[in-house]
Order: structure tokens, then C-alpha cells, then sequence
């Protein structure tokens, strides 16, 4: 059996075995651009050069016959050759009846021309070129021959049919031509074939003859255009009334066609030429009448502009709404519940002012009603039709008996046992009030409460007693109304406010005792409000009181406590100290008992309690100096960011953030829960007993840190271990080991001196981590460069960040007085700027313009390097500041945030957030203060390395050495004349050499991540970003060189 991907062409082998394997694209690696760069006309210019030279045969001179007889055969031969092998190519033989035609051998070449048709004698292209050889050759009746036979083979080409006439014309023989023509008609062709007749007629003044030919055109072709152009031919030849039989003829043929609108327009327009404008309208009205109106808009146009032309305005106005009626009649013929079309049409026809059509139409648009087993939205449209029928009736038609009697029968249609609507029985209603007959308005009123009871009846109803001043009457109606709908909180607190303002205050407290006992309200917290209204303006505390508690008995929703807290706060207005206090003490016990409520009952709830306790601060710091504030927050939660799983039906289909709180009691839980776990992790780890002393210490003193930070009272304050002094750890450290089973033995005096021994070790370890700097920059370089892919990972959007985690720590080792006299050295600060946006630019044009003129770089090189002087400070600068002058930590940080904008996020929030912490939670920072130098060592690392490993494709670029040359130049010249100068600035200074390396931090630092940013998004051309890319990686180890310099030099002079 043959193989299915077999190719017949190929034998037994398949595609798959006989495809073309293409290479993979091998990915580019290097991406700058190439030194020779290849353009269109270097390829044209290759291709011109490396062309071999044409080679033609040589030319023959024939002188000799038998040479000339040699030369035809030859030919010959080589034309039936071909011919023989391709005897289906018109061309071989076109070519070689042309060469015998050339050879003026006519004979030979008519031969050929007979042979190519024997083969094809449908191709009409060889009797063209056959006739043209023998035409151009003045062989006149062998042309004849050849036209003749090929109309007789061919007669539904019409070319053929033009080229024989234009022979004969052209040789004179008109009577020839007309013969031709004669046999041409006699196949019927299309209006061009007999329009061409009709012009060759008129070409020798036939008229006659040419209206003879248009009797028969039309018969042939019984057309719209056909008859047009007839009529046209009369008027032009001054026959009107022969032009005007032929339109009315016609249109007695072609009234009905789907064309019939452009006959009826030439007619008009013909009569119209004529002066004939009565017949012209009466032909447009004529039309109208006949021509479906989606077909006639060319028609109404044509018959406003003719009105507008020859009519007054009575017609003109006639014409335009009997355009528009007319397209309004169309549209409710075919869908007559168009209920939109009707209102345009009733509109249309008030406009006009004719009263009786005007009530025709609405009887007919009445007369379509929605069934009425449908839905009310069905009806919601149409019942609009009966209300402007009404309206019409009453204030235009001013007949009062027919509004009554459409009111009677649009009531009468509606199917009030589904829905009703309760628009037309207040309109009915009041149309009655207005004809001052009120009684027939009442019983309107009362069949409709009987009939259909709805909210918009009853509300009216009550609103016209009231105004009436019947008020037994409204009781009456607010009770059937509770009657129908007792769930309805609106009737009730309405029916208590007529009460309440007829001074009942009895009966109106009784109605709200009714309301509140129903089982069931559709917005019961609308009347309990009410109801405490009530009570509060009256001045009934005591019954407020009890009814907040009997509301709490059924909700415990958060609004009802603040709502009873607030009113125990302001419940009496009053300057004296001992009421107010008073009021703030009850209102105190309404917020303990939610706050003890909600972990108890609804400890899920967390956001509303956290709501509670904010409300409750609030209420405190609005007592001034009676409030307690501390009290609340104390209790105050921390806000927490975390992220939950979306569930969608199709499974998980995301995550959103959410805000939890940490009350402070769960934060308590949750340490000594991590504190337990992490004791027994390390306790399985750790083998030696010397280093399970040592780990065992470091927890003991992190447990005492979160100990301090916790609330007194609390039960890990009153473990003996917070209470006797400096045998704290060891007792923790008992108590913990009991809780394993594990004791620190009989000699505790011994082990307590050796743990606090090795705790300090440990300690010392972590804070001294700074000093392994230099190493840990000098082994991320070279890890970078060796391995860059363990660094690609820390991208751009981590940088902000890392930079954040650095100037935490420095506010965490700073304080607020630290800032203050930062400020109070502006002339140091100004210093800043002239070095950030003075000396730094210059220094950009200076390399920038020898990277072109004496390296020979492109321009957009030394663009990058002038944008990379002129981008704002950088805030690595901030922390390299901190670790060689921690004085002048806070001065650099001023100098980057008055710099740019960024700072806000990068550097002013993580120093205000150390500067808060260290102020506010000292416990807090003294536990984390160890950790944060390794931290700041392992993020200073990231923040070299990266860039480093980023950006080695453009290092190792073409013109990366020399812009690495010149980047290096740059950054030490920035270095170098930030110290000098602030050192002439400052020479004075107690601390100059602390303001020389700051200042020289803030010159040689910027934020070259910026420029590249810039340089990637704005730029089109990548060359930009090239500088701003090494200058990343060359600012941080230098600064971190200089870094190292200043330590190691602040060190020995220490």
C-alpha cells in the first residue's frame, strides 16, 4: 500500500523526507550597530560591479540570395519546430505569421494565420490581428473575409462587430456599414450595440432612420433608461410632444418598476423645462401616490425643491409634511406597535393644527394594544398614548366630556388583575379636581385602593386630604394603607409625623410601638431612627436609653454603638464639669461593652472593631483634657497588607489585597507562638551544646525586647522574668528549657555569665558587619561579571526598594535633633546644589564633547553622557554618607530630597519611618538595630551587582571601552572637585573633612538609573542609554571605593 504523504512526483519519498530543513535564527548577542553600515545603493553599487557582461550573438549581413534562402528555411524550420512542441501558444504563431509578413510573403503568412485558427477559432485576439494584417497591408476584401467570418463564428463579440463597421465607414461604404449594423441588431445586443446604430445614423443627420432605430431599442431593451434616453432625443431635436408620448408611454408600461422614481423625476423635470409646472406637480403627486415610500427619498427631495421654486408656502409646507407623513405612514404600516413612530407622527400632526386627523390618528395608534398576557414593560410605551390623547383632549381640543370619556376607556382596557398603572388614576383624578368635582375625584381614588392599591395612590390620596384639612380622612387612609402594606417603614414613620405634628404624642409613640413589633419591615433601621428622634426631642433620655438596648438586643451592628455612644456624649448640653463627665463615662461603657463584644461574639469582625476604636479616639480627644486618649490607643490595632485567593466557578482565578488588623493581645499570642516554634526548630538543629547556649541566649534577649515592647500587665509581663532584674534570661531560659525538658543544670551562676558572654559575641558579630563592605562589594563585582544571571533577577523595580531598606536604617540610627541641625546649615545645602546642577553639567559638556571630538564617538554617546550629568543626586549616596560620617547622614539626605521628587518614596518616607520608630517604639528598634548592618551589607551588594550584570552587554560593546574610560573620568573629576571645593568652601569648619566627603558623596552620586530610564523612554536612538548604563555600575564602586578610603582613614585617625 502507498505511503499517504507520498509525492507523486518524487516516487516512493515523502514530503517529510523531502523538505527543506531551515537553520534557526540564532539570536543576535550583540546589538550595536555595525561599524559599515549597508544601505540600498551599496547593494545596487556591489551588484552593478560584480555583473558579467552581456553576451550577444553577432550580427548577420545577408548579401547573397541563396544565403537569404539558407536564412528562411532555417527559420522556418526552427517556427515549425516550435509549433510542433507548443501548438497551443498563440504567441509561436503570432510570431511566425508576423515573419512571413515581414518577409512579404503574404501568402505563407495567410497560411499560418488559417493554421493558428484551425486550433482556436474562438480566441476573438487572433481574427483582431489576423484582419489588422491584412487591413494594414490594404488587402481590402481579404480583410472583408476575415471581419465577415468572424461575426458569423463570433457574433457576441462586440469589438469584432465595431472593428468591421469602422472599416467600411472609414473606406466611405456607409450603405456597407449600415448592412453590418443591420446584422448586428438582428442578436439583440445590449443598449451600447443599438446607441452606437443610433449615433452612426445621426453622424449622417438620419433622424428618421434614428427614431426608427429607438422604437425598436426600447422594444428590445423595455427599460427605464432606455425610454429616458427616447424622450431625451425628441427634446432634443424639438419634437415636446412626441418626447411627451414617449414618457407616457412609458409610464404606462413601467409605473411599477423598481426604477420607476428616476422616470417620474425626468418626466417632472421635462415638464418643468416645458414651463409646464402644474403638469410637473401633478407627475410628483403621481408618484407619490404609486411609489413605495422607502424607494422615493430622491423623488421627495426633487418635489420640495420644486415647491420651493414654483409653489407659495402653504405648498411648501404641504410638501415637507406630506414627505414626513408619508415616511411615518410606511413606518407604522410595517410594524404598527412602533409606539415611537406614532408619537413622531402625532407630534407631526399637532404641529399642523388639523383637529380631526389629528383624533384619527390617535383613535389608530390606540387601536394597537400590547396583548394582555404580556409582561407590564410591554405596555409601559403604549400607555403613554392614552395620556397625550387626554392631555391633547383637555388643553388644546378643550373638550372635557371626550378627556373624561378616554380617561373611562383607557381605565376600562387595562388588565387590573396583572398591573395597573397608577399614572392614569391620578391623572384621572386630578382632571376631575379641576372640574371641581371632587366627589367623583374620591371615588376615582377609592376604586383604584380598591381595585390596584399602590405606594404612588395612597401617598397622593393622603397629600390631597391633607390639603383639604380632612385629617379623620388621612388616618383612615394611613391605616388601610399599614393594612396593605405593614412592612412598609415609610407609612409608618409618615403616620407618625401626622401625628407628631398635630401635637399626639401618645398616639404617635403608640404607632412606633406598633411598627417596631411587625415581624417584618423593609427598612427597619430608617424607623428605629425615627423612633430615637422621637424620644430625643421630647426629652425622653431614659425611654432613648431603653430603646438602644432593645435595638442591641436585636442588632449588633456598629452604627447602632456609635449611635448610642455619641448620644450618652452629647445627651445634655451643659457646661458643668461633673455632667460631662458624667457623659463621657457612659459613653465609655458603651464603647467597652462593644469592644468586649466583637472578640467574644464576632472576632471575624475586625474591621468593624478597628472602625469602633477609631470612633472612640474620636469621641476622646473631643473631651479635651477630660478624655483619656492614651486609653484607646492602647487598644488601637496595626494595619496589616496581605492578599487571598479570588475563587471563580472555573477554579482560582487571581488575588486581591486586603487590609487585617492585629489587635494588640493577638500580636502577644502570635510572639510567644514564634518564639516557641522557633526555640524547638533550633533546638533540633543545633547539636553542640555550646552553640545551643549561644542561639539559646540570642532568643532570651529578642524575647525580652518584644517583652518590653508589649503592655504592662500583660502576661508576659508578669512571667518573674520581666520582675527580677538582671537573672532575667536565665530564669526565661529555665522556664523555657522546663517547657522542653530541657534545664540548663545545677550551676546557674556559671552558664549565666557564659551565655551573657557569647550573646555579646554574637551581638558584636552582627553589628560590626559593616566592616566586611568592602569585601562583599569586591565579591559581587566579580561574581557579576563572572556569573551575571545571579543578578539579572534584581531588576529596576526592585531598586526603589533596596534603596528604601538602606534609608530605614539609617533613620532608625538617627533622631530628630540629627535633622534639625542639618537645617541649620543652609550654606552647606546650597553647596549641594551648585554640585548636583552646576559643576556636574559642565563636567557632562566637557567629557561629552571629547567623546566626540578626540575619542571620535557618535553623537548619541556623548548625548548620554551629558544626560547622565545632569540627572538629580543620587540616594545611594545617602547611605554611603552614613557609613563613613553618620553625622552628615541627615545633611546628605536633605541635599537628595530637595533634588528631586522621587525622594519622597526612596528616601523621606523609610527615614521618617526609622526616625518614627526610633522615637516612638525604642524596644522595637533596640531588637532589630543588630540585624539591620548585615541586611544593609546583603541590599549594598544587589544594588552593585545588578547594574553590573544588566548591563555587561553594553561594557563589552564596541565603543564601551571608551566610554567606560571616559564615564570613570567623569565620576572621579566629579569626586575630586566636590572635595576640593567644599574644602576651600569650608576650611573653617570644625568637621570639614566630614562636609569635604558629603559634599563629594552628593557631586560624584547621581541617579543614573533615572538617566537611563529617560533615555530608553524618550529617545528613540539606543546609544543614549549606553553611558547612563556603565555609569550605574562605575558610581557604585567608586563611591563604595571612596566609601571604604573614608573609613579606613576616619579609622586611623580615630
Amino acid at each position: 500500500m502507498a505511503n499517504r504523504d507520498a509525492d507523486p512526483n518524487l516516487g516512493y519519498l515523502t514530503r517529510k523526507e523531502t523538505e527543506v530543513k531551515l537553520p534557526r535564527p540564532t539570536r543576535v548577542k550583540n546589538k550595536t550597530p555595525a561599524p559599515i553600515q549597508i544601505t540600498a545603493e551599496q547593494i545596487l553599487r556591489e551588484a552593478r560591479e560584480r555583473q558579467e557582461a552581456e553576451i550577444r550573438p553577432p550580427k548577420q549581413k545577408i548579401t547573397d540570395p541563396t544565403e537569404l534562402a539558407d536564412y528562411r528555411l532555417r527559420k522556418r524550420k526552427e517556427f515549425e519546430s516550435l509549433i510542433s512542441r507548443v501548438r497551443w501558444n498563440k504567441s509561436v504563431w503570432v510570431k511566425y505569421a508576423k515573419w512571413e509578413e515581414s518577409q512579404k510573403d503574404f501568402k505563407r503568412a495567410r497560411s499560418i494565420w488559417e493554421r493558428a485558427l484551425e486550433v482556436d477559432y474562438r480566441d476573438h485576439t487572433m481574427w483582431l490581428k489576423y484582419a489588422d494584417v491584412e487591413m494594414k497591408n490594404k488587402f481590402v476584401n481579404h480583410a472583408r473575409n476575415v471581419w465577415d467570418r468572424a461575426v458569423t463564428l463570433l457574433p457576441r463579440v462586440d469589438q469584432l462587430w465595431y472593428k468591421y463597421i469602422h472599416m467600411e465607414e472609414m473606406l466611405g461604404n456607409v450603405a456597407g456599414a449600415r448592412l453590418i449594423f443591420e446584422r448586428w441588431m438582428t442578436w439583440m445586443p445590449d443598449q451600447q450595440g443599438w446607441l452606437s446604430y443610433i449615433k452612426f445614423e445621426l453622424r449622417y443627420n438620419e433622424v428618421d432612420r434614428a427614431r426608427a432605430i429607438f422604437e425598436r431599442f426600447v422594444q428590445c431593451h423595455p427599460k427605464v433608461s432606455a425610454w429616458i434616453r427616447f424622450a431625451k432625443f425628441e427634446f432634443k431635436n424639438g419634437e415636446v410632444a412626441r418626447a411627451r408620448n414617449c414618457y407616457e408611454r412609458a409610464v404606462d408600461k413601467l409605473a411599477d418598476d423598481e426604477e420607476a422614481e428616476q422616470l417620474f423625476v425626468a418626466f417632472a423635470e421635462f415638464e418643468e423645462k416645458c414651463k409646464e409646472t402644474e403638469r410637473a406637480r401633478c407627475i410628483y403627486k403621481f408618484a407619490l401616490d404609486h411609489i413605495p415610500k422607502g424607494r422615493a427619498e430622491d423623488l421627495y427631495r426633487k418635489f420640495v425643491a420644486f415647491e420651493k421654486q414654483y409653489g407659495d408656502r402653504e405648498g411648501i409646507e404641504d410638501a415637507i409634511v406630506g414627505k414626513r407623513r408619508f415616511q411615518y405612514e410606511d413606518e407604522v404600516r410595517k410594524n404598527p406597535r412602533n409606539y415611537d413612530a406614532w408619537f413622531d407622527y402625532l407630534r407631526l400632526e399637532e404641529s399642523v393644527g388639523n383637529k380631526e386627523r389629528i383624533r384619527e390618528v390617535y383613535e389608530r395608534a390606540i387601536a394597537n394594544v400590547p396583548p394582555a398576557d404580556q409582561e407590564k414593560w410591554y405596555w409601559q410605551r403604549y400607555i403613554y398614548l392614552w395620556i397625550n390623547y387626554a392631555l391633547y383632549e383637555e388643553l388644546d381640543a378643550q373638550g372635557m366630556e371626550r378627556t373624561r370619556d378616554v380617561y373611562r376607556k383607557c381605565l376600562k382596557l387595562i388588565p387590573h388583575q396583572k398591573f395597573s398603572f397608577a399614572k392614569i388614576w391620578l391623572l384621572a383624578a386630578q382632571f376631575e379636581i379641576r372640574q371641581l368635582r371632587l366627589k367623583e375625584a374620591r371615588l376615582l381614588l377609592g376604586e383604584a385602593i380598591g381595585r390596584a392599591p399602590k405606594d404612588k395612590i395612597f401617598k397622593k390620596y393622603i397629600e390631597i386630604e391633607l390639603h383639604l384639612g380632612n385629617i379623620d380622612r388621612c388616618r383612615k387612609l394611613y391605616e388601610k394603607y399599614l393594612e396593605w402594606s405593614p412592612e412598609n417603614c415609610y407609612a409608618w414613620s409618615k403616620f407618625t409625623e401626622l401625628e407628631r405634628s398635630l401635637d399626639e404624642t401618645e398616639r404617635a409613640r403608640a404607632i412606633f410601638e406598633l411598627a417596631i413589633d411587625q415581624p417584618a419591615l423593609d427598612m427597619p433601621e430608617l424607623l428605629w431612627k425615627a423612633y430615637i428622634d422621637f424620644e430625643i426631642f421630647e426629652g425622653e433620655f431614659d425611654r432613648t436609653r431603653a430603646l438602644y438596648e432593645r435595638l442591641l438586643n436585636r442588632t449588633k451592628h456598629l452604627k447602632v454603638w456609635i449611635s448610642y455612644a455619641n448620644f450618652e456624649a452629647l445627651v445634655v448640653d451643659s457646661e458643668d464639669i461633673e455632667q460631662k463627665k458624667k457623659r463621657l463615662q457612659h459613653a465609655r461603657d458603651v464603647f467597652e461593652k462593644a469592644i468586649t463584644y466583637y472578640p467574644t461574639s464576632a472576632p471575624e469582625l475586625k474591621e468593624e472593631r478597628a472602625m469602633l476604636l477609631e470612633e472612640w479616639l474620636k469621641m476622646e480627644s473631643g473631651f479635651g483634657e477630660l478624655g483619656d486618649v492614651n486609653l484607646v490607643r492602647a487598644k488601637l490595632p496595626k494595619k496589616l497588607k496581605k492578599t487571598r485567593q479570588i475563587d471563580m466557578e472555573d477554579g482560582p482565578a487571581a488575588y486581591e489585597e486586603y487590609i487585617n488588623y492585629l489587635f494588640p493581645e493577638e500580636t502577644q499570642t502570635a510572639n510567644l507562638k514564634i518564639l516557641e516554634a522557633a526555640y524547638k526548630w533550633k533546638k533540633q538543629r543545633v547539636a553542640s551544646e555550646e552553640d545551643w547556649g549561644t542561639i539559646k541566649g540570642v532568643f532570651i534577649n529578642y524575647a525580652i525586647h518584644i517583652g518590653n515592647y508589649g503592655k504592662r500587665g500583660s502576661p508576659v509581663h508578669e512571667h518573674p522574668a520581666f520582675t527580677q532584674g538582671d537573672n532575667s534570661r536565665l530564669l526565661i531560659s529555665r522556664s523555657i528549657s522546663e517547657k522542653f525538658s530541657d534545664s540548663l543544670g545545677p550551676s546557674d551562676s556559671e552558664s549565666l555569665e557564659n551565655l551573657k558572654q557569647k550573646e555579646n559575641t554574637f551581638l558584636t558579630i552582627l553589628k560590626g558587619a559593616n566592616s566586611f563592605l568592602p569585601h562583599v562589594v569586591l565579591g559581587s563585582t566579580i561574581l557579576a561579571l563572572i556569573y551575571p544571571p545571579s543578578f539579572t533577577w534584581f531588576t529596576n523595580r526592585y531598586y526603589a526598594p533596596a534603596l528604601g531598606i538602606l534609608m530605614f536604617a539609617v533613620g532608625v540610627n538617627s533622631s530628630e535633633k540629627d535633622f534639625l541641625e542639618a537645617f541649620k546649615k543652609p550654606a552647606a545645602i546650597f553647596a549641594g546644589y551648585i554640585g548636583q546642577f552646576a559643576v556636574k553639567p559642565l563636567l557632562g559638556y566637557l567629557f561629552g564633547t571629547l567623546a566626540m571630538t578626540v575619542f571620535g564617538l557618535p553623537t548619541s554617546l556623548a548625548a548620554g553622557i551629558m544626560l547622565t550629568s545632569c540627572v538629580s543626586g543620587a540616594q545611594l549616596s545617602n547611605y554611603a554618607t552614613f557609613l563613613t560620617d553618620p553625622q552628615m547622614a541627615p545633611l546628605s539626605i536633605v541635599m537628595a530630597s530637595l533634588s528631586t521628587a522621587t525622594a519622597v518614596f526612596i528616601v523621606v518616607a523609610p527615614v521618617a519611618g526609622g526616625l518614627l520608630l526610633n522615637g516612638f517604639f525604642p524596644q522595637i528598634c533596640n531588637a532589630i538595630r543588630p540585624l539591620l548592618p548585615p541586611l544593609s551589607v546583603f541590599v549594598t551588594a544587589l544594588c552593585v551587582g545588578a547594574p553590573l550584570a544588566i548591563n555587561i552587554e553594553s561594557l563589552v560593546s564596541p565603543s564601551g571601552m571608551s566610554v567606560l574610560l571616559l564615564v570613570i573620568a567623569f565620576h572621579l573629576s566629579a569626586f575630586i572637585l566636590g572635595y576640593l571645593l567644599s574644602g576651600i568652601a569650608f576650611h573653617r569648619a570644625p568637621d570639614v573633612k566630614a562636609l569635604q566627603r558629603t559634599l563629594s558623596y552628593e557631586t560624584g552620586m547621581q541617579s543614573s538609573l533615572l538617566a537611563l530610564a529617560l533615555a530608553n523612554k524618550f529617545i528613540q536612538d539606543p546609544l543614549v542609554g549606553v553611558p547612563p548604563a556603565i555609569s550605574v555600575v562605575i558610581m557604585s564602586l567608586m563611591g563604595f571605593d571612596h566609601v571604604i578610603n573614608g573609613l579606613l582613614s576616619s579609622n586611623s585617625v580615630g
